[in-house]
């Protein structure tokens, strides 16, 4: 008896494009880890934008009072975009961002600040994670 081969081939024919396409769509570039929301989308209320001028790959997290949200890794000379997650836009609300180097046992955060819809928020990390600045940008159209 003769067993046809042609199936197990597109099987595995099937299983390889099935998985280039779901690494495409969900996969990593640059050594980050995808933005919890793309920026861009009808939800994107509010950008983080932090560049990295430090040698080691660094975590990044904001934080709002009790809630943490990991935003992704960032390694050196590399800009991660990601959107301000929803729980922490509004009125009275208030962010710091924290970088916390891989393998280090300490943060390094910005100052507290208020984010709502249409801000810009841009971190970059120097060498010296202690001095390194971040900025607010305003949607100006807003008011505020």
């Amino acid at each position: 008896m003769r067993v046809n081969p042609t199936p197990t081939l597109a099987t595995a024919v099937l299983v390889c494009l099935f998985s280039a396409c779901a690494s495409s769509q969900g996969g990593t570039s640059g050594g980050m880890t995808p933005p919890p929301t793309a920026v861009g989308s009808p939800a994107a209320e509010a950008v983080f934008v932090v560049a990295s001028q430090h040698p080691d790959p660094v975590s990044l997290y904001a934080t709002n009072g009790a809630l943490r949200v990991r935003l992704g890794t960032l390694t050196a000379w590399r800009t991660l975009h990601v959107q301000v997650p929803p729980l922490m836009v509004g009125r009275g609300r208030v962010v710091r961002l924290v970088a916390r180097p891989i393998g280090a046992r300490r943060d390094v955060a910005t100052e507290a600040f208020a984010v709502e819809r249409g801000d810009q928020v841009f971190w970059t990390l120097t060498r010296r994670l202690e001095s390194s600045p971040a900025t607010l940008h305003v949607d100006l159209a807003r008011g505020r």
